[in-house]
């Protein structure tokens, strides 16, 4: 396997005129270096013939593309193509249900760019971050591959999201792995690079300027560029044309820094919001004389305060429904905020690739704050249905809001520490529990309530307790596991979490 990557990358160096049928002569195995500019990842770039000529004047000879129109018409002559299939994201349990689909589409791609471009592919891509941490990705990426294999002449590979990537598949020739300059610490012994640069760019040039200049260990590589961000370079630092000749030719590089400028952070509106609820909440004080007493009634003498709910001498449900209102939103920024800190940007886009209908592409934070609304209008709303209709002692649905709904004032203060742990990038752990303490008082609230009601009935008390506690604790345990063992549901979840 290793004298074919050899093999693969003594060709790729060689002049433009050089055919695939030449690799497969080739007996070279020098290692040499190279640079390809990717168009995957530059949604929306289409190169000028003067950036295709600049290209190829610094001795470039690689371009990464899953689609002949992410160059438009432009003539890429003197040019290979490591072309992609275009497979975004695939779970194992999508390598095993949708093999023979994502067979088919490898092959139409391929065919689509090989007619277009005779003679230029020098390899094909078959995934695009796949869920390579999963054991089991290994079997099920090589029974594609071997089919895949059958048909496609030009070396398999895939792109990881990792930097350094597990075991090679049974057909797959090598590996791209991923370089995050934020999280750079040396890059690995393979073949094919990744280099995905940030937004601080002095960072991204000083991790590119290490990676050039390690040394290669007798392997070949071939360091891939996302081409929007080569070209923006080069337009606002002409010299590093010069840069990456030297590279190409061999030489040990240094990159010219730019200032590293610290930029503003961009607007918090995790924040804005978080502050128009307090706000809210400051207003419902102010204009509800017996708020704050209600509150320490509730949590200081929640026995007296059940009575006076249920004997109707409390009334007003105006709290009661300003607290749930509250809480809707606060949910919503509760999604926003645990999104946030657990789930990175590719992550997201794991999410708007599985459940397009959901997680929309572009609005992505807004689309986590909507599903929060949701979820809690919801979910408030059935809570409160059924306690209503299932315990017989409550006569007004203005009790059970009065019973439901003061004990998530509890939630404002943890999703302010949300918030607050968000805006610091804290670790992941201290956003589990705050997840965890607001799941534990959004549940109670339910069961609390339904317990408080269902003492004041003078029969079918446990009975009632069975068909709201009991039936509430079931399903929820039911919708759990049924998350966690539908491979549906929980590897693309899986998938996002765990992705740098």
């Amino acid at each position: 396997m290793q004298l074919i990557i050899l093999l693969f990358f003594s060709w790729l160096i060689q002049p433009a005129a050089i055919t695939a049928s030449a690799f497969q002569d080739s007996e070279s195995s020098e290692p040499g270096r190279q640079i390809a500019l990717s168009f995957t990842s530059s949604q929306g770039f289409i190169p000028s013939e003067q950036q295709l000529a600049t290209a190829r004047e610094i001795g470039i000879q690689l371009l990464e593309i899953s689609d002949p129109a992410q160059i438009g018409h432009q003539s890429i002559d003197g040019f290979f193509i490591l072309a992609g299939s275009a497979i975004k994201f695939p779970t194992v349990h999508n390598l095993r249900n949708k093999s023979e689909e994502f067979i088919r589409q490898a092959e139409e791609q391929f065919q689509i760019t090989s007619s277009r471009y005779p003679g230029q592919i020098a390899a094909f891509s078959l995934f695009h971050y796949p869920a390579d941490h999963r054991n089991s990705f290994t079997e099920a990426a090589s029974a594609i591959a071997d089919s895949i294999s059958l048909f496609i002449n030009p070396p398999l590979y895939y792109q990881s999201a990792w930097p350094y990537p597990g075991p090679l598949a049974n057909s797959i020739d090598f590996i791209s792995a991923r370089i995050l300059p934020s999280e750079y610490s040396e890059p690995p012994e393979s073949p094919a690079l990744y280099f995905e640069p940030n937004e601080n760019v002095h960072q991204s040039l000083v991790v590119l300027e290490q990676i050039f200049n390690q040394p290669l260990n007798e392997i070949d590589r071939v360091v891939i560029i996302p081409a929007d961000w080569f070209f923006e370079r080069l337009e606002r630092q002409p010299d590093l044309v010069i840069i990456f000749e030297n590279y190409l030719a061999g030489e040990e590089v240094t990159f010219p820094l730019p200032e590293d400028r610290e930029t503003l952070p961009p607007m918090n509106w995790a924040v804005l919001v978080l502050l128009m609820i307090w706000g809210s909440f400051v207003l419902h004080y102010k204009f509800q004389p017996m708020f704050f007493g209600m509150v320490i009634r509730y949590f200081f003498h929640h026995k007296f305060f059940v009575a006076d709910i249920i004997e109707n001498r409390i009334r007003n449900i105006s709290s009661g429904i300003t607290l749930l209102i509250q809480h809707v939103f606060i949910t919503g920024l509760f999604f926003y905020s645990f999104a946030e800190i657990l789930i990175s940007k590719t992550g997201i886009a794991v999410l708007t690739h599985h459940y397009p209908g959901i997680i929309i592409e572009n609005f992505e934070a807004a689309s986590f704050f909507v599903i929060g609304i949701l979820i809690a209008l919801f979910s408030h709303a059935v809570s409160i249905f059924w306690i209503y209709l299932f315990t017989k002692s409550v006569r007004h649905i203005g009790q059970v809001i009065n019973l439901y709904s003061w004990p998530m004032i509890l939630n404002l203060f943890i999703v302010t520490l949300m918030v607050f742990l968000a805006s610091l990038n804290a670790a992941i752990g201290w956003a589990l529990i705050t997840a965890v303490l607001f799941l534990f008082v959004w549940f109670f609230s339910f069961n609390i309530a339904a317990i408080n009601a269902a003492k004041y009935l003078e029969k079918y008390r446990v009975l009632t307790i069975l068909l709201t506690v009991g039936l509430h604790v079931v399903l929820l345990t039911s919708v759990v596991i049924l998350a966690l063992f539908s491979p549906e549901i929980f590897e693309p979840m899986e998938l996002a979490i765990i992705l740098p």
